[in-house]
């Protein structure tokens, strides 16, 4: 688009919103008394981000991480979003190619997949079911797999074992404090 600028001073065009990756030229000339003058010069606005991969891309409720997210163009990244339930407590962007992010997830988040989105000046990526929120955390039977039909658990196998040894640790008190009282009478 040309404009017309007349008398003397510094000149501004607000040139709008931009394509990323894309090369503009343009062409500023000076026409005077003493004839005219131009020159022509290019830009090229920058790429815009893409998210290729979340280190860990799982995490648990009320856990907090560093996630790793790697990809390219990240120079500049304004805001970094895990979705619903993942609240994002900051972010380093350490390279173009990578970003840190401390999240914290919610004892209340859904189990499942989140986007992950990367926003820089030059547009946002989302990454599809980037991150899921699993299931576990917490409690004594969470390490275990479940426990087959018609078959004891882990767990009530972990009890039956503290019975029985509190049994036997019951029974040899017992014995110990007989064997006092015998030998006192004695």
């Amino acid at each position: 688009t040309g404009q017309t600028m007349t008398g003397t001073g510094s000149f501004y065009f607000d040139l709008g919103s931009l394509t990323p990756g894309t090369t503009y030229y343009y062409q500023a000339k000076a026409v005077g008394d003493g004839g005219s003058s131009g020159h022509e010069n290019s830009f090229t606005t920058g790429q815009g981000p893409k998210v290729q991969d979340l280190d860990p891309d799982s995490g648990k409720r009320k856990q907090h991480l560093t996630v790793t997210i790697s990809g390219s163009n990240f120079d500049g990244a304004t805001f970094v979003d895990f979705g619903s339930g993942i609240a994002v407590e900051g972010f380093n962007v350490n390279s173009s190619t990578e970003i840190m992010a401390q999240i914290a997830i919610d004892a209340d988040a859904a189990i499942g997949a989140r986007d992950v989105l990367v926003t820089t000046g030059w547009g946002t990526d989302t990454k599809t079911d980037g991150f899921s929120v699993v299931g576990g955390g917490g409690g004594i039977c969470s390490g275990g797999a479940p426990a087959m039909p018609g078959q004891g658990s882990e767990m009530a196998t972990t009890l039956a074992a503290l019975g029985l040894l509190l049994g036997v640790g019951y029974l040899l008190v017992m014995k110990g404090m007989r064997n006092r009282r015998d030998s006192a009478r004695a």
